[in-house]
């Protein structure tokens, strides 16, 4: 596990060197961290705390975004939070809400985490941190997706097919999203991708991404000569 966590940091450093040199300099954010009211972060948690921790009716879900964009500057306070669900839906505010690329930062932060954490136990948030992350596209977060392919956690989905013609199974799993973000940023394609009927082999994926990275991607995003 030791040379695993030292290649992630030499690749964590690499990246850091190569984004500077590149342009991909983090840019002046819309947020202002020092905004954020801890008073407002603080009933918004407790909001989100509240709701899952009772009945969890489907009409009183997301109370807390009401508040609207005012929830933008709010969102890299509650990714903070030490209650996984409400680092989940601060994650699911940043995917699907507001799209906040000045987030990225604290995105990683939380699922480095996470992935060494037993706080996320169904892999939900850390499967959404990877989506968010993708979605940004920011090379800064290669490094922590590489250790996301590491992730063992798979969930497997059977849907009733209507007409009693047996289920249809799909497959959940960390390091499947993490792949598929490590597609959106890098536009590269190592290993071929699995399919909805198939899980995929997880140390083929990693491998296959890992020699990609020493092939290619520490050239390209780690501060090596083009």
């Amino acid at each position: 596990m030791r040379g695993l966590e030292l290649a992630y940091w030499l690749i964590l450093a690499s990246l850091a060197c190569g984004c500077r040199q590149s342009g991909h300099a983090e840019k002046p954010g819309v947020i202002s961290r020092s905004m954020p009211s801890s008073e407002q972060a603080a009933e918004v948690e407790k909001e989100i705390k509240a709701w899952f921790a009772g009945p969890q009716e489907s009409n009183t879900y997301g109370t807390w975004r009401r508040r609207g964009d005012s929830l933008r500057a709010l969102v890299p306070v509650l990714l903070k939070s030490s209650d996984n669900n409400v680092v989940h839906e601060a994650l699911l505010m940043a995917r699907d809400e507001f799209s906040v690329p000045e987030v990225v930062p604290d995105v990683i932060r939380a699922l480095e985490e996470l992935l060494t954490t037993p706080a996320d136990p169904e892999a939900g948030t850390r499967m959404v941190a990877c989506d968010v992350l993708g979605k940004a596209r920011n090379p800064k977060a290669i490094a922590v997706l590489l250790q996301a392919l590491e992730d063992p956690y798979l969930q497997i989905v059977r849907t009733p097919v209507p007409g009693d013609h047996g289920v249809e199974m799909s497959w959940n799993a960390v390091w499947r999203d993490a792949d598929a973000a490590l597609r959106r940023i890098t536009g590269a394609n190592p290993v071929e991708p699995p399919g909805g009927r198939n899980p995929g082999d997880r140390d083929k994926t990693r491998k296959a991404w890992l020699a990609w990275w020493e092939r290619e991607g520490k050239t390209k995003y780690g501060g090596g000569e083009k």
